[in-house]
């Protein structure tokens, strides 16, 4: 298929996947979200390519789930249906579904993350196999309470669940490069103007590696995970954030981005609007 968001491409054993949407901060739409999973789906299938580069263009890694309200629509139009609580589910679970593509494709997958990652994109990191950070990189949560039971579960496997509760119950709260590898978020910090050397360095000897190796390897560190719980919890963090959406607090969330923006709905919730 024709990509207009993503870029791809391949150099010897090495397949590099940038996100293209700069402008937005390489922020995820619906267009961006099916242009990622046939991207992976591609590089998984080939048995040439031994390890996956995914990085952000611009700048930034990725500012999460694009959340900006749709256009206005014409008020004669008629209304599509309001989705419920079972059609929620099913569209977060083929979110997850699509991040959990890249922890069980054969190839090792690593995250270069300079500048933003937000919200879903941290959902991603934690489906890469090692994630390389620039030292000034922002891992955030979103600056807005619109969910939140989706993360909270795969950061708790990360950084352990009294950091995780420190960072999500803080709308907004972030850590730079070098705090996530110290909480072990991050593989490795690295100065900003070194990460492409470094991501290339590990790139090259992990793609030294026969691709039967390298797949049997992850498979057995993935399995030891799931023995541990790791996919049934961040599964039923589907339930968790769908059960979110329909509170209250949430739908009053939406109505004020929908009437004030993203940022001045985060200026109106912190009191600053």
């Amino acid at each position: 298929m024709a990509r207009t968001t993503i870029d791809l491409a391949y150099d010897g054993r090495i397949a590099r996947l940038t996100f293209n949407r700069p402008d937005k901060r390489n922020a995820f739409d619906a267009t961006m979200l099916h242009e990622f999973e046939d991207a992976v789906r591609e590089v998984a299938a080939r048995d040439e390519t031994s390890v996956l580069v995914i990085r952000g263009s611009g700048g930034s890694f990725s500012a999460g789930y694009d959340v900006a309200p749709a256009p206005r629509r014409d008020p004669d139009a008629p209304r599509p249906p309001r989705p419920d609580i079972l059609h929620d589910r099913a569209q977060l679970e083929e979110t997850l579904k699509r991040w959990m593509l890249v922890r069980d494709m054969p190839q090792p997958v690593i995250a270069q993350v300079e500048g933003h990652c937000i919200g879903g994109a941290t959902q991603l990191c934690a489906m890469c196999d090692i994630v390389i950070a620039a030292e000034d990189a922002r891992f955030a949560w979103p600056g807005l309470p619109l969910g939140g039971g989706f993360i909270s579960p795969i950061w708790a496997w990360l950084v352990g669940p009294g950091r995780a509760k420190y960072m999500s119950f803080r709308p907004g709260s972030a850590v730079d490069g070098r705090e996530a590898a110290a909480w072990g978020w991050a593989t490795l910090a690295v100065p900003a103007t070194d990460i492409d050397r470094e991501v290339e360095r590990v790139a090259r000897e992990i793609s030294r590696v026969p691709l039967e190796i390298l797949r049997v390897k992850k498979l057995a560190i993935n399995r030891q995970m799931d023995v541990m719980g790791f996919a049934t919890a961040v599964k039923m963090g589907v339930e968790w954030d769908a059960i979110l959406h329909e509170s209250d607090a949430v739908k009053a969330m939406r109505a004020l981005v929908r009437e004030k923006g993203i940022r001045g709905a985060i200026d109106a919730f912190r009191g600053e609007g």
